[in-house]
C-alpha cells in the first residue's frame, strides 16, 4: 500500500513486478501526485495472475514503457475530478471505476 498524497513511479528502464495487490490511496487533495501510478519512459509494469490494483489518482505510461496487465483488475478509486488515464496503446484486462465523485 502506498500512502495518500504520494506517487508510485517506475523509473526509466526499471521493471516493477508486484508480488501481490497494489493500493495507491488518494487523500482527496486533487494534487497530481496523490494516488498516482506513473511508468516512465522504458519502464515495465508486470502484473501477474488475478491481482487487484487500486489507483486513487492518475495512471500514466511514458513513451516506450511496457504495461502487462496479466489477468489482473485495475480499480480506479478517485474522489476528485480531472484525473488522467493515459495508457498509450496499452490495454487493461479488467477495469472498475468506483470512486464517488471521481472523474477521469
Amino acid at each position: 500500500m502506498v500512502r495518500a498524497e504520494t506517487k508510485l513511479i517506475v523509473w526509466d528502464g526499471k521493471t516493477f513486478a508486484p508480488g501481490g495487490d497494489v493500493t495507491l490511496e488518494s487523500g482527496g487533495s486533487g494534487n497530481a501526485w496523490d494516488g498516482t501510478l506513473e511508468l516512465r519512459s522504458g519502464a515495465t509494469f508486470l502484473a501477474s495472475g488475478t491481482q487487484v490494483h487500486s489507483v486513487g489518482g492518475d495512471f500514466t505510461i511514458g513513451s516506450g514503457a511496457v504495461f502487462t496487465p496479466g489477468s489482473s483488475t485495475f480499480v480506479f478509486t478517485a474522489t476528485t475530478t480531472g484525473k488522467t488515464i493515459a495508457p498509450h496503446g496499452s490495454s487493461f484486462y479488467s477495469v472498475t471505476f468506483n470512486g464517488t465523485g471521481g472523474n477521469w
